[in-house]
């Protein structure tokens, strides 16, 4: 394997991203943040770049960063010359719109286990 890419969203969280990642890493293989799940898992998976010494590149999806995701949430990762880098601030560096969850159109979905 010369690649692996991940995405946060879908493989199992943060935690079970470093574990991907470690594991990569013990294969000398680099790792890329895959996006397309809102600027949430982005904003998380650019931290987690940042945090793994194997990260290789961020995926973005420039239509979804230029488009929707400023809908979402208060800040996004700033993109400068190329480099995506975390936002400031605590947690993720943002928070989602305090008018998010009541707007029309929007739905909530719980999964139970």
């Amino acid at each position: 394997m010369s690649l692996l890419i991940l995405d946060i969203g879908w493989c199992g969280g943060l935690t079970e991203a470093r574990r991907c990642a470690a594991l990569a890493g013990s294969y000398l293989t680099p790792v890329a943040a895959h996006d397309c799940n809102g600027p949430v898992v982005l904003s998380a998976s650019v931290h987690f770049c940042q945090a793994t010494t194997n990260a290789y590149v961020q995926e973005i999806v420039r239509a979804f960063y230029y488009g929707w995701y400023a809908d979402v949430v208060t800040a996004l990762p700033p993109v400068q010359d190329g480099a995506i880098t975390a936002p400031e601030g605590p947690g993720l560096g943002m928070e989602l719109l305090p008018d998010f969850k009541t707007r029309e159109g929007t739905f909530s979905r719980v999964s139970r286990t």
